[in-house]
Order: structure tokens, then C-alpha cells, then sequence
């Protein structure tokens, strides 16, 4: 059975312009409601996923939910989102990081085709060579991370652990390693998923700004503090909060940033 391409959408006109314009191939799978995604990619091997973002697809569900119930169930096939002019923009803005891509309406179905068919060559391309080849990998949302390199082994396992609990996680390496890519792919593999991810860029903090950036201030605490201000650690509540660079702080810094890292205070 070839792999067909799941649709989700409770417009029939979609589904039948889609028929008209891709590969007969491919037999379209539709679907309708997140409870019924489940059984409908096991019926068949699915080459992709297409999900038509509009007013109506939420039925019920937050925006934010609705994708992490997606991500949930789709975790091998590519995700593209078709998107109507009525999407709720919270809806899109999330769709954006979670999804290979989005089209909007009208669709371009050349373009559409060529992302089926580029992904079905590559990814059969690649999975053809990997079999075949010593790897680890790692999925998240939005990013991946596959090495053939054996000396990273052990760190991609580290990881998944760290991925798993709620620790604090040193990244070691010169710029442009990718070392927020790292800390962004754990953020995407915990269950802190659907929480924020914060950054602060400390080398790009002033000295005397550095502990109002990070901890915040109430109204009157100095000259010019107006209002309560929510530093780094709050607003990350119980996402991520990555401190880039941190090195270049000054020593004084550094030692108050470790007694919240260690004791949370």
C-alpha cells in the first residue's frame, strides 16, 4: 500500500482540490477531530500530513493545546499547514514553529508539490543511508539533531536525560557550536514544551542593569523604577530560561546567579 497523505479539515472542498492537484498516487486520508487522528494513521502509512488551520479547527481546544495534541500524535510523518485567512493568529503564530511549513490561501500547489515530493526523496534518501550507518538522533518540535560522529554518542543520551528532568544544563562550546540550538531542542523534548523559553543575551547586559534584567524590581526601588518590572527568572516561570554567554559576567553576578540556580531563591 502506497504511503497516502492525511488530511486534516472539515471542508470537502478542500479535500476534493487537493485530489484535483496532486499525485493520484497518493490516496488523500481525511480527517476531522483530534480524537479521531489516532486511528486514521493507523490505517495506512502516511507520507505526510496536511492540516488546514482556519476558525473551525480548534473545536474546543486552546491554540496551544491543539498543537501539543498534534505534535503528540504526529511524530514521524512531515506536518504542513494550510492556512485560511480566518486562522486565529495565536493558532498561526504556533503553527509557524511547530510545522515543516505553511502555505496560505490560495494555495500555491505547485509549490505543495514539490514539498511532498522533495521530503519523500530526501527523507528516503537519507533513511536509506542512515540504516546502514552508526547514528543518534533527536526530535523535537521545530529541530532536529542527527550525528554519526561515535564521540557525541554519549552526549546526545545525556540529552534525552536531561530532556527528562528538571535540571540545570552547562553547554560548552565556541560560538556558532550550537549551543542554543541544543538548549532550544531540550526545551522542545520536555515536558516544559509548552511553556516559554527565555533568553538572555549576557553579554549584551550593562553592568548596572544586569540584576534588574534578571530578578526584576518593584516600583521605587531606585530612580526611574516607575513600575514593578518582572525579571528573566519569573517571566520564564516554568519553561526554560537560557543564559547566554554567561561567562562574561562580572564575578559578583555570577555567584548571586548560582545560588538561584542551586537553591531557587
Amino acid at each position: 500500500m502506497n504511503p497516502g497523505i492525511l488530511v486534516f479539515t472539515k471542508d470537502p472542498n478542500l479535500l476534493f482540490e487537493l485530489g484535483h492537484h496532486l499525485d493520484a498516487n497518493q490516496a488523500l486520508v481525511p480527517c476531522e477531530t483530534l480524537a479521531a487522528l489516532p486511528e486514521q494513521l493507523k490505517r495506512q502509512p502516511i507520507h505526510a500530513v496536511l492540516v488546514h488551520l482556519e476558525r473551525g479547527t480548534l473545536n474546543g481546544y486552546s491554540p496551544a493545546r491543539f498543537i501539543a495534541e498534534l505534535d503528540e500524535a504526529i511524530d514521524e510523518a512531515p506536518l504542513y499547514g494550510l492556512v485560511a485567512a480566518n486562522c486565529p493568529p495565536r493558532l498561526k503564530k504556533l503553527a509557524a514553529k511547530a510545522v515543516d511549513d505553511c502555505l496560505e490561501f490560495p494555495l500555491d500547489f505547485a509549490r505543495l508539490r514539490r514539498l511532498l515530493a522533495d521530503k519523500q526523496d530526501l527523507e528516503g534518501e537519507l533513511a536509506g543511508f542512515w540504516s546502514h550507518t552508526p547514528h543518534k538522533e533527536l526530535h523535537g518540535r521545530s529541530r532536529s539533531l542527527v550525528t554519526f560522529t561515535p564521540e557525541m554518542f554519549d552526549m546526545i543520551d545525556e540529552l534525552k536525560v536531561a530532556a527528562r528532568h528538571n535540571v540545570t544544563v552547562l553547554l560548552i562550546g565556541e560560538t556558532g557550536s550550537g549551543k542554543t540550538f541544543l538548549a532550544r531542542l531540550i526545551h522542545e523534548l520536555s515536558d516544559r514544551r509548552d511553556e516559554r523559553f527565555c533568553t538572555v543575551a549576557c553579554g549584551a547586559l550593562p553592568p548596572d542593569l544586569i540584576e534588574s534584567e534578571l530578578f526584576g524590581y518593584v516600583k521605587g526601588a531606585f530612580t526611574g523604577a516607575d513600575r514593578d518590572k518582572e525579571g528573566k527568572f519569573a517571566a520564564a516561570g516554568r519553561g526554560t530560561l537560557l543564559l547566554d554567554e554567561i561567562d562574561v559576567l562580572p564575578l559578583e553576578q555570577q555567584a548571586k546567579l548560582l545560588r538561584v540556580i542551586e537553591t531557587g531563591e
